[in-house]
């Protein structure tokens, strides 16, 4: 299997777009066109032949990750002058600016900003001052998502609570607004902010103080902003502010990979770019990345449903690399997929495992079956993003003592055993486990003593040097984080994973530190901070209607991907199976509504389009794929008959071969649909 090497010459089209020096210009980039590249191309151009002064130049794009290989990219090709450049996420910047102009603001230079689990935190732990005393712990997510979205929209409280007036809004809704006007305030007295908060602060600044307005846009001359269809309406707002009247504002994305709508984004400021500046427009319609059978194939399923109409040519070239794999049943799905990733390793198809990449429109809802049975044909795997920090055995076990060192009786986190003490971390004797299991809580909270552990049937005397100092914790006045150490230090947990150095421990290494910092951030934000009230919070983050709080995996590259599609947006992969395409599953038919929304009215945005975004998703995913797509489906899901209307367009769109539907010549052939491993491994 051919795979891509070696840099590319500039088209006639990516040219254009590096060449251009001032004034409004939208990028069309389809996938694989090669936007990053034009930006890094566009920050030199403009640097070497342009003599544009680097820090004159802000790149923009919407996640750290990317900002910082981004910036790698750009100092790899103009050198050091990259770091007098404004190259990071839209929220980095803002923090900038408040920070350049602290005596114009009243918080200062001292502020604080809380990512989104802090804000949640933040929320918790202020609940009585906030009015939401009452509100069950599973609505606080909730809440903080509105909280967010309201700033997001510039809804003042005011404006908000007087529109649920009006209307006659339900007691949830009352009680919700009112704690919106609270939390604002609340925030301003502690010197905090929140991202959605921040970037309306940084709005309001420019649209109110001419001066620091002027003096940002002699400052920053010339915007690059990166998936501008990834912008919701204040950060339209405040680019619109920056750009003024030079308009030098360089907006790249792609309406088709639009799929943050969740998150407030909106493809409606990409699609009124042009209009709303006057902008020129450059498409960019080659294909660098896919074999010419997925881009096909990936570009009939979008035609109809997207505003700028595409012509996207590959430049690669291959024989077919497209296929459905037709389970007889969702059940059948697992030994199918994993047999799969075993059939293309073993015909030399590809190298290795780390080669294919599963993609799932939830690893948490839908990935179980298949790793576990990944995990009983001993493939290894990595499992990117939805959450897994809480299930780590090591964090398991680093909870439950410091549960069990909490002051009160009152167990706080039910799903917390005494299985936990059996483990490695406390490495504790076969003896002592049995004797601390045959116990009741309680009885085994209450001995401090050497000569009580003993009295109870302990006889090994580092296992009872171990449960002294643990249960003398019970008593202390130590705050959290030292008890944390204090744990790690009595039970020597750390230095035997330092001793043994292998990935594994490191990652386990990597995630304890991640837990310290969780409980530093818990001690900054809590009123009144303690084991009881950090339990309190795990708890909730535990139930999962959170933001999810991702481990720390070291990568493997001989194993097998899995991440959603949401996390594969913007990388590439040789293989890629889109798993679970089940009628029910995927599209998603209806918008779960939420008892807590933003009212239409206020809502800067009035495009609402979560059907298409479904499509736009499922175009991702398959976009991902350089080599080969493998797409997995079924026409029986738990009841339901039919293949998933995807799969329906697939087949309808594409020209097919399969036994069921006649043979035709494979030359011709865009999609094959396959039943077993053997058929895929055999190509």
């Amino acid at each position: 299997m051919p795979f891509m090497t070696g840099e590319i010459q500039l088209t006639d089209e990516q040219r254009r777009a590096v060449e251009h020096f001032t004034g409004p210009l939208l990028v069309v980039a389809g996938p694989g066109a090669g936007k990053t590249r034009i930006i890094v191309e566009r920050v030199a151009h403009l640097i070497d032949e342009r003599g544009a002064e680097p820090s004159s130049l802000v790149v923009i794009t919407f996640t750290r990750k990317a900002a910082d290989e981004l910036k790698e990219r750009i100092i790899r090709r103009v050198g050091g002058r990259a770091e007098e450049m404004q190259i990071s996420t839209i929220h980095s910047f803002c923090n900038r600016i408040l920070r350049m102009y602290p005596d114009h603001h009243t918080l200062g230079s001292n502020f604080h900003v809380l990512d989104e689990e802090n804000q949640l935190m933040f929320i918790y732990e202020h609940r009585e001052q906030l009015g939401l005393g009452n509100v069950q712990r599973e609505r606080f997510p909730l809440i903080q998502g509105f909280f967010s979205e309201c700033q997001e929209n510039m809804v003042d409280p005011e404006t908000l609570i007087q529109h649920y007036r009006n209307k006659g809004a339900g007691r949830f809704e009352m009680t919700v607004a009112e704690a919106y006007q609270r939390y604002l305030n609340l925030m301003d007295e502690n010197g905090l902010l929140d991202f959605a908060g921040m970037q309306w602060r940084v709005v309001r600044l420019l649209e109110n103080d001419s001066k620091i307005l002027d003096d940002l846009r002699s400052r920053y001359r010339f915007l690059m902003v990166d998936e501008y269809q990834d912008t919701n309406q204040i950060q339209e707002r405040f680019l619109e502010l920056l750009a003024g009247e030079e308009c030098n504002i360089f907006a790249v994305g792609d309406e088709d990979q639009s799929i943050y709508g969740f998150r407030g984004s909106t493809p409606e400021n990409f699609l009124g770019f042009q209009k709303k500046y006057g902008a020129e427009v450059v498409m960019l319609e080659k294909n660098f990345r896919s074999v010419p059978s997925i881009v096909d194939v990936t570009q009939r399923f979008m035609d109809g449903y997207r505003e700028y109409p595409k012509d996207i040519r590959p430049v690669r070239d291959s024989e077919n690399r497209v296929f459905i794999l037709d389970n007889p049943t969702h059940q059948d799905e697992p030994s199918n997929v994993v047999g799969i990733i075993r059939a293309l390793v073993d015909h030399g198809v590809i190298p290795h495992q780390g080669y294919v990449t599963l993609l799932f429109r939830s690893v948490k809802h839908d990935a179980v079956e298949i790793m576990n049975e990944l995990r009983r044909e001993g493939i290894p795997f990595n499992v990117y993003g939805e959450g897994g920090f809480f299930d780590r055995e090591e964090i398991l076990y680093i909870m439950h003592l410091l549960h069990h060192t909490r002051n009160e009786r009152r167990k706080i986190i039910r799903k917390l055993k005494y299985e936990h003490l059996e483990g490695e971390f406390m490495d504790l004797t076969p003896g002592s486990v049995n004797r601390i299991l045959d116990m009741d809580e309680e009885e085994l909270r209450g001995l401090r003593e050497h000569r009580e552990f003993r009295g109870a049937g302990f006889t090994d005397p580092d296992d009872i040097r171990k449960l002294v100092a643990l249960n003398r914790l019970i008593d202390s006045d130590l705050g959290v984080l030292e008890r944390y150490y204090e744990i790690l230090e009595l039970t020597e947990y750390p230095h035997r994973l330092l001793e043994r150095g292998d990935d594994e421990s490191r990652e386990k290494l990597y995630n304890l530190a991640r837990f310290s910092s969780l409980i530093k951030d818990y001690e900054r934000i809590s009123l009144e901070p303690g084991v009881e009230g950090l339990m309190e919070f795990i708890r909730m983050a535990m139930s999962g209607r959170i933001k999810k709080y991702d481990q720390i995996l070291l990568d493997n590259p001989y194993s097998v991907n899995i991440m959603t599609m949401h996390r594969a947006k913007g990388l590439e992969f040789p293989v890629v199976i889109i798993c679970s395409v089940f009628n029910g599953k995927f599209p998603r038919k209806v918008r779960e509504r939420s008892e807590l929304e933003l009212p239409e009215e206020l809502r800067r945005s009035t495009m609402r389009t979560d059907e298409i975004e479904e499509r736009r998703l499922f175009y991702v995913g398959m976009t991902r794929a350089q080599d080969m797509l493998i797409v997995s489906a079924t026409k029986n899901h738990r009841g339901r008959i039919g293949y998933s209307e995807f799969i329906e367009d697939l087949i309808k769109t594409s020209r097919i071969t399969s036994d069921r539907l006649g043979r035709i010549d494979p030359e011709d052939a865009r999609i094959e649909i396959i039943k077993n491993s053997c058929q895929v491994g055999g190509h």
